[in-house]
């Protein structure tokens, strides 16, 4: 039997080399995890005396993330240690390896420089987040180390470690902003990330750059292609577009429903991208594990469609997406305020009616604006309400610039 490849030292389980061996007779593959056996298999070459199989299949289905439940979490099933073993006649090879889940496509072994240098995670780095956005920074440590963060102020920055790294390990980190503003003693603009051994830094700097958080906030986590965990927040509109299949019998020549096939398909628009972030949001729709961040904790969903906008003017991307909950039969959950009512704005019309609004701007629906829309509006010592029109405005404003009038009369 010869073997003329297979995979070996640290490999990605996307691109580890295909078993390939040459032999005149039959070839039993098996592939063990410790004690516990994954692959046994028997395989007859072919008229060139040759066998090929792809162990990308067995290896990926036995490795995965979990969704840390602590701050510095070990990602034990990301990453294990096989043994390929190869038996033709009397004839016995054994091949250790370590795979972990994701790819670059190199195929072949990674060095370990490649995971010294590098987060396991394509986001940009500068990634901008709200004060609590689940974040997760994911890495294997080559060696033992610390995940240090630098935050900075107005003059001044200050320096904290996150966490101790232990060799041979993978490990996602909590980053959450709210978290990681907590280690300093006032809150930091912005903060770096980044991966030391003593004063040496070993990866790229990870920048988190707090940005205002606004209602139309929705995050997105999912397995990205290198083996991480990574969130996605959009601000685009969230659509809930369900979807309807009746299927009917006829019964004594009625025709009467039999099952109502429902689809709770929401429509997420992602706003302008950057290529930079087009490139990472890539893993999102291809990720074979996805979860939508909800209050009520993460809901594994499947992506149906993908459409994607192209900017003429810069080099931007907006994406669409429809999704829906992985679990069949799941109840879309009815949003209730076990809180107290506000009060409502009474406004009393001129013919002496009352009605009322909704407390906060944000019941309100949208307008597209136009010089017709109207405002309501008030003198400072008057007690009477007035309106005026967008296109009043306009038109004033025009005069004021042009120097036409130097003031406003309604």
């Amino acid at each position: 039997m010869v073997v003329n490849s297979y995979p070996s030292g640290l490999v990605y389980s996307s691109d580890m080399s295909k078993v390939a061996v040459s032999s005149n007779v039959a070839v039993n593959v098996q592939l063990k995890r410790g004690e516990d056996t994954i692959l046994d298999e028997i395989y007859i070459p072919d008229e060139a005396g040759s066998v090929v199989v792809d162990l990308t299949g067995p290896v990926e289905e036995d490795l995965g993330l979990k969704i840390p439940d602590a701050d510095r979490f070990e990602q034990n099933e990301a990453m294990k240690d096989f043994m390929l073993i190869l038996v033709s006649g009397s004839d016995t090879r054994n091949f250790p390896f370590r795979a972990i889940r994701g790819g670059i496509d190199s195929g072949s072994a990674i060095s370990l420089q490649f995971f010294e240098t590098n987060f396991l995670t394509k986001q940009t780095q500068q990634k901008r987040v709200a004060w609590d956005q689940p974040e997760w920074l994911t890495y294997y440590a080559a060696r033992n180390c610390e995940l240090r963060v630098i935050g900075y102020y107005a003059e001044d920055t200050a320096e904290r470690t996150v966490a101790d790294l232990a060799a041979g390990k993978i490990y996602s980190v909590n980053m959450i902003f709210s978290r990681i503003s907590g280690l300093f003693s006032e809150q930091p603009r912005y903060f770096d990330a980044a991966i030391y051994d003593g004063e040496t830094r070993l990866t790229y700097i990870q920048r988190y750059i707090l940005t205002k958080a606004v209602p139309e906030d929705k995050f997105y986590l999912f397995e990205n292609s290198l083996g991480g965990l990574d969130c996605a927040r959009f601000d685009g509109a969230l659509d809930y577009t369900p979807e309807f299949k009746e299927d009917t019998v006829l019964i004594d020549s009625a025709e009467k429903t039999w099952k109502v096939e429902r689809k709770d398909i929401r429509k997420q628009s992602t706003g302008w991208l950057s290529r930079g972030e087009v490139l990472w949001l890539c893993d999102l729709f291809t990720a074979v594990r996805k979860w939508f961040c909800a209050v009520e904790g993460f809901i594994p969903f499947v992506i149906d469609k993908v459409d994607a906008e192209q900017s003429s003017e810069d080099d931007m991307t907006a994406f669409e997406f429809s999704w829906r909950p992985g679990r069949e039969g799941s109840i879309t959950p009815i949003d209730r305020d076990f809180g107290e009512f506000g009060e409502m704005l009474e406004i009393i019309s001129p013919d002496e009616q009352l009605f009322f609004l909704a407390p906060r701007l944000i019941e309100f629906p949208d307008i597209m604006l136009n010089d017709n829309c109207l405002l309501p509006i008030q003198t400072p010592l008057g007690g009477r309400w007035y309106k005026v029109s967008i296109g009043q405005i306009k038109e004033a404003v025009g005069q004021i610039v042009s120097g036409k009038i130097d003031w406003i009369e309604f």
